[in-house]
């Protein structure tokens, strides 16, 4: 096997690494989605589930608001951890595809015709409403912006971690509102949400990859 690498060139080898890092690309931008519509179905069950216990009046529900903590906040790292590898391969085809194909697609935005360049002078709010006699300025509200899904989809799981801190606090309030007060349940909730909190921790530690060990 060695000795077959050996004998092609140096352009086949690039053509070769080239085509590899544009799969495991495509491939990491697939699963990108796949794992997030995975998590998003636990997600989705738990908030109706939620829904529908606190409805009820059950003081289950926020049982079930510290599971969807633990699946948010797992959605979070994986949603992290697959943009690390989608840019980890797409920094491999930006080093190899200007010789490969000879120009450079992945390294930065297309160019934009000039009449629909933004004047770089003008304000954010500019771009969306349009002043008064200058016709260089556009209505820029429905055209594309140069912004990453993916940071997007980490906003949106980062936001999702903190509605349930937000009703995790507020169930925890009814119930020391509640009359009487059922000191055991509520000693077994705050257990439980200390668990959620302790297992989210242990997520993230195992999740980051292990050190190298470096030669002695």
């Amino acid at each position: 096997m060695t000795k077959m690498c050996n004998d092609l060139t140096d352009d086949r080898k690039a053509e070769i690494a080239f085509n590899t890092a544009l799969e495991a690309r495509k491939l990491e931008l697939q699963l990108f989605w796949t794992r997030s519509l995975f998590f998003w179905g636990f997600i989705a069950v738990t908030f109706a589930a939620y829904g529908k216990l606190h409805q009820d009046l059950s003081n289950l529900s926020v049982i079930a608001a510290c599971f969807g903590l633990v699946c948010s906040f797992a959605w979070s790292l994986s949603n992290r951890g697959n943009k690390f590898w989608y840019e980890s391969w797409e920094t491999k085809v930006k080093d190899i595809e200007k010789r490969v194909t000879g120009k450079i697609m992945f390294a930065g935005p297309a160019e934009v015709s000039p009449d629909k360049k933004i004047v770089s002078d003008l304000k954010w709010w500019k771009n969306i409403v349009p002043a008064l006699g200058r016709k260089e300025i556009r209505y820029r509200f429905f055209e594309g912006k140069r912004f990453s899904v993916s940071r997007l989809a980490i906003a949106m799981s980062d936001y999702t971690v903190f509605i349930w801190l937000f009703l995790i606090a507020m169930e925890i309030y009814k119930l020391l509102n509640q009359s009487p007060l059922d000191k055991s349940f509520i000693i077994s909730v705050v257990l439980f949400l200390i668990f959620s909190l302790a297992f989210c921790r242990i997520m993230y530690r195992s999740s980051l990859p292990e050190p190298e060990k470096k030669d002695e």
